[in-house]
């Protein structure tokens, strides 16, 4: 039932990512990922990569990215969870809450962009990707709207994770 509830609430976002902020031009805020990373701090393991995957999935579906944005995301997931388990102090504030989000915004460009690349060489038929403009001109972009959103997703996870304890201790 939890990852049921999860689903919906990836998809929630989803919505709201292509049906409101894609008129308003915001297009570059990516939703999917705030709330991976959110996971990443505040969730155990196991649920956190069946997020990611989730995550990863819809992101893919949505966009009809061919497998980038999973592939590209689930490396995101292992590289960040390596880095806040053994790198940044585990105890979640602001400051660490703002610089996952940012970072993984960079990291997933990186990634993004390489497996873009990368499934290009290989013959795969996948749009182009400007180099330049992705990093210089996309990037801070996405990185500013990203962490604009962090707070409103962040609260959203809280309110679908306290749903879904709620739903799992009625329903056992």
């Amino acid at each position: 039932m939890k990852y049921l509830i999860w689903v919906v609430a990836i998809f929630i976002l989803l919505v709201v990512q292509a049906g409101i902020l894609l008129p308003l031009h915001l297009q570059l805020a990516n939703l999917p990922l705030v709330i991976l990373l959110i996971g990443l701090l505040f969730a155990e393991f196991e649920f956190a990569q069946i997020l990611a995957l989730i995550c990863a999935a819809g992101l893919d579906l949505a966009s009809g990215t061919a497998g980038t944005a999973v592939l590209a995301m689930l490396i995101l997931f292992y590289l960040m969870h390596f880095a806040v388990n053994n790198i940044v102090d585990r105890e979640p504030n602001q400051l660490i809450l703002f610089a996952t989000v940012a970072g993984g915004t960079v990291i997933y460009f990186g990634l993004f962009w390489a497996v873009h690349f990368a499934f290009g060489r290989l013959g795969a038929q996948v749009p182009g990707l400007a180099g330049r403009e992705f990093f210089l001109t996309d990037l801070p972009v996405a990185i500013v709207l990203n962490l604009v959103f962090t707070y409103p997703v962040f609260m959203f996870y809280n309110a679908v994770e306290s749903l879904s304890r709620k739903l799992s201790r009625h329903g056992s």
